[in-house]
C-alpha cells in the first residue's frame, strides 16, 4: 500500500493507495461525469492522488481564511456580507449551523472573536468528495461513503 502526502488547508492529507486502485477501474476517474475508467497499475496512483490534490485544492481556494482572495476572507473583512455570499458558502453554513445545534454548541462556526470559520465543515466535506473518484468505501458497511456537499 503505497502512501504519499500533500500539505493542504493547513493540515498534511495521506493518501494510502491500497489494491482497489491499482489495475482496477476508477469510479468518476476524476473528471466528474459519473463514468467509470480502467486504470493502469501504474497510472492509478498517480491518478488518484492528482483527484485527491484537485479536490482540496479548490475547497481551500474557495474556503481558507489563510488566503486573502477567498470568499469566506472578503466575509471575515467585511468586504461582503454573508447574505451575498454565494449559495455554496451560504449552504456550508447551515451545515455548520447543524452541526452547532447537534452538538448542543460544542461545535461553532465562529471563532472566539467572532470570524466565521467553515474549516471543519469544510475539511469533512473536501473528504467526502475526495474520497469518490478513489472508489472509496466505509470500511464497516462496505458502502461508498456519502455526503453532503456544497462545492
Amino acid at each position: 500500500m503505497d502512501a504519499q502526502t500533500f500539505e493542504t488547508m493547513g493540515t498534511v492529507v495521506s493518501l494510502r493507495i491500497g489494491s482497489t486502485a491499482r489495475g482496477g477501474a476508477m469510479r468518476d476517474g476524476g473528471l466528474g461525469d459519473g463514468g467509470t475508467r480502467a486504470v493502469t497499475e501504474a497510472a492509478a496512483p498517480d491518478a488518484a492522488l492528482a483527484a485527491v490534490r484537485t479536490v482540496f485544492t479548490r475547497w481551500d481556494e474557495r474556503f481558507s481564511l489563510y488566503r486573502p482572495d477567498s470568499e469566506i476572507s472578503r466575509i471575515a473583512r467585511g468586504d461582503i456580507r454573508l447574505t451575498q455570499a454565494s449559495a455554496e458558502l451560504r449552504d456550508c453554513y447551515a451545515i455548520a449551523l447543524d452541526w452547532r445545534d447537534r452538538t448542543d454548541g460544542v461545535f461553532t462556526p465562529h471563532r472566539a472573536d467572532g470570524v466565521l470559520d467553515l474549516s471543519g465543515v469544510v475539511k469533512s466535506l473536501a473528504i467526502a468528495e475526495a474520497g469518490r473518484p478513489c472508489g472509496v468505501s466505509d470500511s464497516r458497511s462496505g458502502r461508498s461513503m456519502r455526503a453532503a456537499t456544497c462545492s
